[in-house]
């Protein structure tokens, strides 16, 4: 299953002045790539212009929603890409989980929502007993449609994870399906044994990876395929028993390598024999911590002076971002595979066509708009024409301004946590023609208020921006997040029971000097001073493969990997070597060499 963002490395962001003061942004560009005319408009949210190339403009005209005979026109949006991307965000949680009281069972259940918010959490295995349509209302015209969504949304029982398919001990996961013996992922989906992973699949036995697609026995990786005993990678694939890599392709026994294709047996990019090699491999691998940041700091001192491509585009016709692989005519988006005429998409899995402003997810999913965690096929119904909605997965049709509507659920307008409904407006039974007399009315009615064409409001999102997946991307104080309306949780859960809490500067630097009773204790992050443990596979997979405990959080460590990848936008710069005019996710005061794809290609080993 789907998605999160990152977080800029510094220098990597800069402050604007705008209405909306104290908004991290990233440098906007002027510039069209994509040719065709442009159309400036001003951010209701930062204050920032923003451009709206004419394909966009099509592509918006090519999704209009249609109910019976109706075409329901979407306005221009009123906010920038960005902004836009942030308030989709902030109705998902899926970096933290709490323990709260099920409202049904009054059992103790595992939920991304806290205990301080007042929602009827359930257990799955409860919710799924209810009916939500026992909350519904008629839409009162007098009244703005947010508000009305609001007070429902707040009524319906809420599953308190959202978990498919064949889930084993598996409880402590959000967002993902059929995982054995994992903890702690998110966004992930058939994987089994791992742990503190988030959007990935078909893996095992891995620990600390941020996109990791069919790999093994990875440790500390971010965007890695078909991997193994790969730890501390970056953008890595068909790769083995390594460590400290980036940008590298089908390289084996390699340590502290950047740009590599199909090598083996090097050290900071040079060949070292095989004897050498090895007695260099177990000197890393001996579960020291000092050893291992010292080959840490090397290979960023020479990560910091190497070239990068200006974009990973594979396979990318007519393409614009970063990360995109096997696409056609997809623009301004990052990290989709397989996608067709996209815009401003993030995180997007294949078969996903014909659709603008979503944030994460996709697989078979066709003419959407400003959705959020939306998608999937995995043996049942995609999702299509979905608009303004969050958490629509396995089959969602003809679906607008809904959250949690689920299983094949279609023609439905202002819902919440509905699955298998038809033709409801919220979470009102309708017949087919009620349906579809009523829904324009609504939509005449929204655009009366100025909520037609923008996605629900801040002010009601469930979540608080601290624990939303925004503040991952976009990240601010409490004192910022107030000047856009958004809420800021203070809740801190309770210690847990445990012998004592460990600094880390009193943790041993092997991990041979350990024993089991660490798993009784709760470590205090040296950077963030939380609190985390470690867990018993944990501690078997350190051990195993010869690596240290972490001094950090786990949310800690998933930020540091969020932050190896380039920003999410693009600008026009200079090949550092040709001069030819490219487009780049790097920033223009990057310390590292920028190169054009020709340029790249000729300086590869």
């Amino acid at each position: 299953m789907p998605g999160i963002l990152g977080q800029p490395r510094e220098g990597e962001a800069e402050e604007w002045s705008s209405p909306a003061p104290g908004i991290i942004r990233y440098a906007p560009t002027d510039l069209n790539p994509h040719g065709g005319g442009l159309a400036m408009n001003r951010c209701k949210v930062c204050g920032l212009s923003f451009n709206v190339p004419r394909e966009e403009d099509e592509l918006r005209g090519l999704l209009t929603p249609v109910v019976g005979a109706n075409r329901l026109e979407l306005p221009r949006p009123t906010k920038c890409p960005q902004c836009r991307h942030m308030t989709r965000l902030l109705w998902r949680n899926e970096r933290t989980l709490y323990r709260t009281t099920c409202a049904l069972t009054h059992k103790p259940v595992i939920s991304s929502f806290s205990p301080d918010k007042d929602f009827k959490v359930c257990d799955r295995a409860a919710w799924l007993t209810t009916d939500n349509l026992d909350f519904g209302r008629d839409f009162d015209f007098s009244r703005p449609f947010f508000d009305q969504f609001a007070e429902l949304y707040s009524d319906t029982y809420k599953a308190a994870v959202i978990q498919s398919g064949q889930m084993d001990n598996s409880a402590y996961s959000h967002f993902t399906g059929w995982l054995k013996n994992c903890y702690l992922l998110f966004d992930s989906g058939k994987c089994e044994n791992c742990a503190y992973c988030t959007l990935s699949s078909y893996s095992n036995a891995s620990f600390d990876c941020t996109m990791m697609v069919r790999s093994e026995l990875c440790y500390e990786c971010y965007k890695i395929e078909d991997c193994y005993a790969v730890s501390h990678a970056t953008y890595a694939k068909n790769c083995s028993n390594s460590a400290f890599l980036f940008d590298c392709i089908g390289c084996k026994h390699c340590i502290g390598c950047v740009n590599l294709r199909n090598q083996e047996y090097h050290l900071f990019n040079e060949p070292v024999p095989r004897q050498e090699f090895e007695r260099i491999w177990a000197d890393l691998m001996s579960g020291s911590e000092p050893i291992i940041r010292d080959y840490e700091d090397r290979f960023q001192r020479l990560l910091s002076r190497s070239p990068r491509r200006s974009a990973f585009l594979v396979n990318a016709l007519n393409s614009s971002g970063d990360s995109l692989i096997n696409c056609e005519n997809v623009h301004e988006s990052f990290d989709v595979s397989g996608g067709r005429n996209l815009r401003h998409c993030h995180y997007m899995f294949p078969s996903s066509e014909n659709c603008l402003d979503v944030s994460t997810f996709g697989e078979g999913m066709d003419y959407c708009y400003e959705v959020s965690a939306c998608g999937g096929a995995s043996g049942k119904a995609a999702v299509s024409n979905i608009f303004f909605s969050a958490y629509i997965y396995y089959g969602g049709y003809n679906i607008l301004y809904s959250v949690s509507c689920h299983e094949s659920s279609s023609d439905l307008f202002g819902c919440a946590d509905l699955r298998r409904k038809q033709h409801c407006i919220l979470n009102q039974q309708y017949t087919k023609s009620e349906y579809e007399a009523l829904v324009p009315r609504i939509v005449a009615h929204m655009r009366e208020t100025g909520e037609w064409g923008n996605f629900f409001p801040p002010s009601i999102a469930p979540y608080a921006y601290n624990e939303s997946l925004a503040q991952e991307d976009i990240p601010l104080t409490p004192e910022r997040a107030e000047t856009i309306g958004v809420t800021w949780s203070s809740y801190i859960p309770p210690i847990p029971d445990v012998q004592g809490i460990i600094e880390t500067s009193e943790l041993p630097s092997s991990i041979h000097d350990l024993d089991d009773s660490i798993l009784d204790a709760v470590i205090r992050c040296s950077e963030t001073g939380k609190l985390f443990r470690l867990i018993k596979p944990e501690l078997e997979f350190y051990r195993k493969q010869g690596l240290p405990i972490p001094r950090l959080h786990p949310q800690e460590r998933n930020r540091r990997r969020i932050a190896r990848r380039n920003p999410l936008h693009i600008e026009s710069r200079p090949c550092s070597l040709c001069e030819n005019l490219i487009m780049s996710a790097h920033p223009q005061r990057a310390p590292y060499p920028v190169l054009c794809e020709n340029c790249f290609t000729a300086q590869l080993p």
